[in-house]
């Protein structure tokens, strides 16, 4: 039931992205779908299900822009002169940017921080990732992880800035990647979500 529940409250947060995207209103997509604009509102915050029919008009709508915008990501990354990856919605790399696709990169040391078969804690990483961007969705905007790990006996800091992107009923995130070693061994894990409300309140700090 939870499942059922993420995966209209995604379809919704993907019919809001599109209509932001493509500058359209929530009239225009109501009549265009053959429904009210209240029914739009309600689709787009979770708090009504579309019908079968409807929900094939919504993903028919939203699948096009979804593959243009996470084709436009995956170039981004492979452009970008900094370290970036763009994650789907389970942490899986999508495209890494040639900074961490060099032989010799961070990431070809601690890679295997991504890799489910290779670090047993990734089950617990995935899942805060989950919880933190199930959070005030219509409000996220991105989060930053903080993830401390041991490689080959000694400690070390993975710290993640990352912006969150509606590609059609996907949720990707593009992600700024550092290494650290922790001298001190003090560094904790941590999710945070990074929501519109908690930027505006540190503008006006």
């Amino acid at each position: 039931m939870a499942q059922t529940r993420a995966r209209f409250e995604d379809l919704g947060a993907a019919l809001r992205s599109y209509r932001i995207v493509a500058r359209i209103n929530q009239a225009e997509i109501a009549a265009a779908l053959g429904v009210s604009q209240s029914q739009i509102s309600r689709w787009e915050s979770g708090r009504d299900r579309p019908k079968p029919g409807n929900l094939e008009a919504i993903r028919s709508l939203v699948s096009s822009a979804g593959s243009r915008q996470r084709q436009a990501l995956i170039h981004q990354v492979k452009i970008s002169r900094s370290a970036t990856i763009l994650f789907d919605s389970v942490l899986h790399p999508l495209a890494i940017s040639p900074l961490l696709a060099r032989r010799n990169s961070d990431l070809a040391r601690f890679g295997w921080l991504f890799v489910p078969d290779a670090n047993p804690q990734f089950p617990a990483l995935l899942g805060a990732y989950r919880k933190a961007i199930a959070h005030e969705r219509n409000q996220l905007i991105g989060a930053r992880l903080d993830i401390p790990f041991s490689h080959e006996g000694l400690p070390f800091h993975c710290a993640m800035d990352v912006a969150l992107h509606q590609a059609g009923s996907e949720l990707l995130a593009l992600a700024e990647v550092a290494f650290a070693a922790d001298q001190d061994n003090e560094s904790e894990f941590s999710v945070t979500p990074i929501t519109m409300r908690l930027l505006r309140r540190q503008q006006k700090a």
